[in-house]
């Protein structure tokens, strides 16, 4: 009887084998006598494969079989995969057994054998495999791994923790003590209890301090681990990693996010951090906390005129000036802009603000130089103390706000301590801001005019130009309403509008008399800042009627060296075309004509307190009559202004002046 071994159960054989399979197959011959093939790959390298099928073959060749090196076609019938580099043995049985299938034992022999030497090749390459992985791993993350045979105070580390404490993997793994002196002696003690506490509580921990490698460089690492009980003992195991750059990287996030980058001061956030946290400590302890914040005057028109490249490098020159004027402890930021704020800790009393305040007063003139310019800046300052001004941050930060208005209203003032007179104040300008518009939109702001007069004939040469309120209650002059020329919004609007009745008025005035009366039209830096309002000066030159030489800007500060960027071409451009500007002060008057010969200046007004009394010719008349000629000689007019009395008119005639204004000759009219 011919027996023959399934082809199932020889493919069960084969995957139980894996790669390394020795394959054999059993067949009849035409004779009727069994073939056996088999092959696999015998690596010449493996001695142990090798041996083992050199054993079984041995085995087979014992039974009177024969090696033949001929691959059997059914090899394909049972095998996948090229055959190159592949051994490949045909055995022939030449024992005629019915009731034996010794070609069948002997496959499963060779297949047993074939297979446990793969089992424990695969489990050591899966191990080999395993720990390179883990290698790569600790070495990209910088985490080691260690354990610690408790019972025995016995280390095992991976490499990485060797590299992480600076050591060689050759050198001898310390105890555990010796780890824990790894840590700064300040913080050991702490290493010691988190692991105490660990192996007492069979648990785990965790924490993250500085740290000093072999070669003594300070870094910063995170530690993990976890005790248990197993088998082999109580074991501590975990992990270290290095997390010194990671913790400057969070350093440097939390810096960029809580500093200005320009100063390099605290931004607003946090400085509101700190002041929150000085606000809590002194509600605790009784004590006071001040808040003071700095505004840079007109530090607009310095970025217009000289750029923001100098806007930067004066913003960082306030700030290093405000840290020398600012107490240690106290809290220096920048809020944006050109706005500062200082949070001063620790006050007994409110009144204690009063020194801080005054040394960063002290502070508050620089004389700060760009590209070989000298340009003046000064500081404004204003102040708040809790509690007695404010119950909490919000309040202190909109009252100490209201005290910096307040120092701004005045330039004599450098800094104020809020006063609550000063909430009133706001909220009354509020309101009267409030009112202007209302008023403009009513044309209740109308122009009124203050005569020029020759001293020695009587006649009118020209006239000032001045706003008036017509409200209800009467007319309002310009300082009621004062604060409205001080707004950019509002101070443009008011100016189009007096300029624009002021137009009709002297149309009227041309068509009843035939006469070009020159006028002289108020104007200040922060109306001529405003495009729209430059731009409405340009048309009223140009469609409506007036002429250049009809029109003059009297200001009281120069406007080339004021004006912004964005607006001189266009003013310039008004001055090109024949308009003229005068001055109502005598020093801009004078420094404009020694320095700007792009203004052509028509007039200055010289205000009677300059003049000396009695007819007596003085000092100061001396200087006087020297401005006196200098301005005929320039061909510039001299007006005295507010001439009340008329001795002086005989004072004036003796010095000079051909020309004057005041409450003696008559009022401003409409």
């Amino acid at each position: 009887m011919e027996t023959e071994i399934p082809g199932d159960r020889l493919l069960q054989l084969a995957r139980r084998a894996g790669h390394f399979a020795l394959v054999m197959l059993v067949w009849p011959d035409p004779d009727g006598k069994y073939e056996i093939a088999h092959a696999g790959p015998m690596v010449p390298e493996d001695r142990e494969l090798a041996l083992t099928v050199r054993q079984a073959s041995d085995a087979v060749l014992c039974t009177d079989m024969t090696a033949l090196p001929t691959p059997s076609p059914l090899w394909h019938a049972f095998c996948s995969g090229p055959l190159e580099d592949r051994v490949v043995f045909l055995l022939r049985d030449r024992i005629d057994r019915s009731d034996v299938c010794p070609a069948e034992e002997v496959a499963k022999a060779v297949f047993d054998a074939l297979g446990d030497v793969t089992d424990v090749r695969r489990v050591r390459s899966s191990l080999r495999r395993a720990k390179s992985v883990l290698r790569n791993v600790e070495t990209m993350t910088g985490i080691g791994i260690w354990q610690v045979d408790l019972e025995h105070n016995k280390l095992i580390w991976s490499a990485e923790v060797y590299r992480i404490h600076g050591l060689d993997t050759a050198s001898q793994t310390p105890s555990l003590e010796e780890a824990i002196d790894f840590y700064p002696e300040e913080v050991q003690g702490l290493v010691r209890s988190h692991i105490a506490q660990a192996i007492d509580e069979q648990s785990g921990f965790s924490f993250t301090l500085p740290f000093r490698r072999a070669d003594g460089e300070m870094r910063t690492v995170r530690c993990m681990g976890n005790v248990s009980n197993d088998r082999d003992g109580q074991r501590m195991y975990g992990i270290v990693q290095d997390v010194t750059d990671e913790k400057e990287a969070e350093l440097r996030l939390w810096w960029t996010a809580n500093h200005d980058s320009l100063t390099g001061l605290a931004n607003r956030m946090l400085l509101q951090d700190r002041l929150t946290t000085a606000l809590d400590s002194a509600r605790r302890q009784n004590q006071s906390v001040g808040l003071i914040l700095v505004d840079v005057d007109h530090f607009k028109t310095i970025n217009d005129v000289y750029g923001h490249e100098a806007g930067d490098e004066l913003l960082k020159c306030i700030a290093d000036r405000l840290k020398q004027s600012t107490r240690q402890g106290d809290s220096l930021a920048r809020l944006g802009g050109d706005e500062f704020a200082i949070v001063v800790n620790n006050l007994s009393c409110a009144e204690d603000i009063e020194r801080p305040l005054e040394r960063l007063i002290d502070a508050a003139e620089i004389d700060f130089s760009y590209r070989d310019t000298d340009i003046p800046v000064r500081l404004s300052l204003g102040a708040a103390v809790f509690p007695r001004d404010a119950i909490d941050d919000s309040e202190l930060y909109r009252n100490a706000d209201l005290a910096l208005f307040q120092t701004k209203r005045d330039v004599h003032v450098r800094g104020t301590v809020y006063d609550p007179a000063h909430g009133v104040e706001q909220d009354d300008r509020h309101q009267l801001m409030q009112q202007i518009r209302g008023a403009l939109e009513a044309r209740q702001i109308v122009p009124y005019y203050l005569p020029v007069f020759d001293l020695e004939t009587g006649a009118v040469v020209s006239v000032e130009v001045l706003a008036r309120w017509q409200h209800s209650e009467g007319v309002a002059e310009a300082g009621v309403f004062q604060a409205a020329f001080d707004d950019y919004a509002l101070a443009p609007l008011i100016g189009i509008a007096v300029v624009d009745q002021l137009l009709e008025d002297w149309n009227r005035l041309r068509a009843a008399t035939g006469a070009r009366l020159p006028v002289a039209l108020n104007a200040s830096i922060i109306q001529l800042q405003n495009l729209a309002f430059v731009e409405h000066l340009h048309k009223v030159l140009t469609t409506e009627g007036m002429r250049p030489s009809d029109l003059m800007l009297e200001m009281g500060k120069n406007p080339l060296e004021h004006l912004s960027r964005h607006v001189l071409p266009a003013f310039q451009n008004l001055l090109h075309r024949g308009l003229t500007v005068g001055f109502d002060s005598l020093s801009e008057g004078m420094a404009a004509l020694a320095t700007d010969t792009e203004l052509d200046v028509r007039l200055i007004k010289v205000d009677t307190s300059f003049l000396a009394g009695g007819g007596h010719m003085d000092r100061k008349s001396a200087v006087t009559a020297g401005v006196v000629q200098t301005c005929k000689t320039l061909n510039v007019e001299l007006v005295a202004g507010a001439v009340e009395e008329s001795a002086q008119v005989d004072v004036l005639s003796t010095l000079g002046f051909r020309l004057g204004q005041g409450y003696l000759f008559t009022e401003p009219m409409p």
